[in-house]
């Protein structure tokens, strides 16, 4: 090769020096030092663990355990493993890996429509991330409170007005879940063909109301807390988390299921759901100006027919929608409202979306507290 490519004699530019210079580059390159992308979605080399500083020096780091694992290239194998060496040595500039469920938002169920305050009965196996949140007093007398809807193995999502007002000092702080229910009067649901498993009752190990909530502001903005659970769920026909949308939708109709006040001005026995629609925010915000509340950028409205909303009960429960593949998505938190099923007046709903970041937040703060570090000054979800 000296003897045809003389590459530092020939003249700039020459075309035969620039090829003979490519070639070079490439045998001395290609064996030992080939491109690859690390983690990071950084550009990086694949070279041995030893000669890739950045990642030897701390490479015995128990957080950066999985960060080395990923950094594998793929033509190493067993007697010549090679990393992927670039610019950093962890996961610090990459978002944190969702902590919610990949599978959610299935239930045992076709999508079926229904027209809970003027609603119909659920069937057995709906909506089975709902949950009811128990309240034990000094007397040691449990009682029902809000509705809630599992998310994650170990958590709840529901309203902070649910878990931060001065009620509690009435019916006592919150200490169990109840997860699979359906009819509270029977100790075994049944529909005839099949019958439900038994009732999870979960133990509450620590609550999160969003710290920004204020429970005597009249616009309830911030209406939404994490309960955390001592132990996990356990998945099956009819406990199921939802998925969390995490971009604002506006579908044709949204969703409502629980146990709250029916037209009878009772709380049902049986799990009960409702079709509502879409509600115009501008418009939302001049009917609630007369009440003196504002809905902000993080509530939206949905609702305003007759005799069909969300009641006293169902606060903390999920808005809902389904896409075309059956899955079903929490898109909003019962909040509050003017009566219920007052013609004209929509129900306020705390917005998932915006506070999506913060409930990835919340749940990882608890769940990988050694790697939230390197998260907490992300921005993007």
């Amino acid at each position: 090769m000296r003897k045809n490519c003389h590459i530092f004699k020939t003249r700039p530019g020459n075309l035969r020096n620039f090829i003979c210079y490519s070639i070079i580059l490439f045998l001395l390159f290609s064996e030992n030092y080939t491109k690859c992308t690390t983690p990071n979605n950084d550009t990086g080399y694949c070279t041995s663990l030893e000669t890739c500083a950045v990642l030897k020096n701390v490479a015995d780091k128990p957080t950066n355990k999985e960060f080395l694992k990923d950094s594998i290239c793929p033509n190493s194998n067993a007697t010549t493993i090679q990393y992927c060496c670039g610019k950093y040595e962890n996961f610090k500039y990459l978002l944190p890996k969702r902590p919610l469920p990949k599978e959610c938002g299935y239930d045992s169920l076709y999508f079926m429509k229904g027209k809970i305050l003027g609603g119909t009965e659920a069937k057995l196996g709906e909506f089975p991330w709902l949950a009811r949140i128990i309240h034990t007093n000094d007397d040691n007398e449990k009682s029902v409170g809000c509705a809630g809807f599992l998310i994650h193995k170990r958590f709840i999502l529901t309203a902070a007005h649910c878990v931060k007002s001065p009620r509690l000092s009435l019916i006592g702080n919150i200490t169990e879940i109840q997860l699979g229910e359906h009819n509270t009067q029977t100790e075994k649901d049944c529909n005839g063909l099949k019958c439900a498993d038994p009732l999870q009752t979960m133990k509450v190990k620590s609550i999160i109301p969003h710290p920004e909530y204020r429970h005597n502001s009249r616009d309830h903005h911030y209406d939404i807390a994490l309960i955390y659970l001592k132990g996990e769920a356990k998945f099956s026909d009819y406990v199921q988390p939802i998925c969390l949308s995490n971009k604002p939708k506006i579908p044709p109709a949204y969703f409502i299921s629980g146990w709250g006040k029916t037209e009878n001005g009772t709380y049902s026995n049986i799990k009960m759901k409702l079709s509502i629609p879409p509600f115009d925010i501008t418009e939302c915000n001049q009917l609630y100006k007369r009440m003196h509340a504002r809905v902000g950028q993080s509530q939206f409205c949905a609702g305003g027919e007759k005799d069909k909303d969300s009641c006293v009960g169902d606060s903390g429960g999920p808005l809902m929608f389904s896409d075309e593949t059956k899955k079903w998505f929490g898109v909003g938190v019962v909040s509050y409202g003017v009566s219920c099923g007052l013609e004209g007046w929509p129900g306020v709903y705390t917005s998932i979306p915006f506070f999506y970041k913060w409930i990835v937040d919340e749940i990882m703060k608890i769940r990988e507290p050694s790697l939230w570090k390197y998260y907490k000054n992300s921005t993007k979800f």
